[in-house]
């Protein structure tokens, strides 16, 4: 009994040992295999950038820049094609051709138009034409209609005087004694309606009568009435104006006894220039 008792301490001793040192084998063969993973790559990763990083960056510039001359090129032609054919069929060889697409601007131009700093002017023109890619075609067509009517109001607010010069021609009189007029001219105010009165008296080249059977040219002056017959062109220019009738009475200037009548009533045309 005595030399059993030993013998049986050692055993189970020996087992003792053995169950406890498995755990900590395992433990030290994990931690060994989970040191050299993460540290490393972490460390390259955030020290050391990827070089395409930096150059993904160059890349995307030039790439935007390149998108932004581009819709600036496809836009620009796209509103000289609306303001020609804006409202009207444009025609093709079988008939009207399709409306064109107003082209898209890229989606990142709104923000960058935003932050617009100055001395930018490739995107200075790209962000002018973004804005009137903004204007919807009422908008615009209202925007162009007050422009057209403020140039005309001041245009004719310019011209008003030069629209009552009249230039006289092809003057008759209607009596037995024929006088006419070649050329003159006066200037008249608006009257009521189409009708407008000589504001001072006109002057006018006559070829009358003389009591001994010749003709002489003298010159006059006329007051009368006009009256506002047609517009229309001239020929041989795009220069427009208005056709009138005007009937007149002409005192003859400058030894007028010489003459059969000293006064003569007239009627004939004038035009005036818009």
């Amino acid at each position: 009994m005595v030399q059993r008792r030993p013998l049986s301490i050692l055993v189970a001793a020996v087992v003792i040992l053995t169950v406890t040192a498995r755990p900590s084998t395992a433990q030290t063969s994990d931690g060994d295999q989970s040191l050299p993973a993460a540290p490393i790559p972490l460390v390259e990763q955030t020290i050391v950038p990827p070089a395409s990083l930096a150059m993904g960056v160059t890349i995307d510039l030039s790439q935007r820049m390149a998108a932004v001359q581009q819709w600036v090129r496809e836009y620009t032609e796209w509103k000289e094609w609306e303001d020609q054919w804006r409202g009207k069929l444009e025609p093709g060889w079988f008939g009207p051709r399709e409306r064109r697409m107003k082209p898209d601007p890229p989606a990142w131009l709104f923000d960058e138009c935003r932050d617009l700093a100055d001395g930018e002017e490739t995107r200075s023109d790209a962000c002018r034409l973004l804005a009137d890619w903004q204007d919807s075609y009422t908008t615009a067509q209202v925007r162009a209609k007050m422009i057209a009517g403020r140039s005309q109001n001041e245009a004719s607010t310019k011209m008003t005087w030069w629209k009552h010069v009249h230039i006289d021609s092809l003057w008759l009189t209607p009596g037995t004694a024929l006088t006419y007029g070649v050329v003159g001219v006066h200037v008249t105010f608006n009257l009521v309606g189409r009708w407008q009165m000589f504001a001072a008296p006109g002057a006018i080249l006559l070829n009358v009568p003389t009591p001994h059977g010749t003709r002489a040219w003298r010159p006059a002056t006329d007051v009368g009435l006009s009256y506002r017959l047609i517009d229309l062109t001239l020929p041989g220019s795009r220069r427009q104006g208005t056709l009138h009738l005007n009937v007149a009475k002409a005192w003859l200037m400058g030894g007028s006894d010489s003459f059969i009548n000293s006064s003569v009533d007239l009627a004939g045309l004038s035009f005036t220039f818009k």
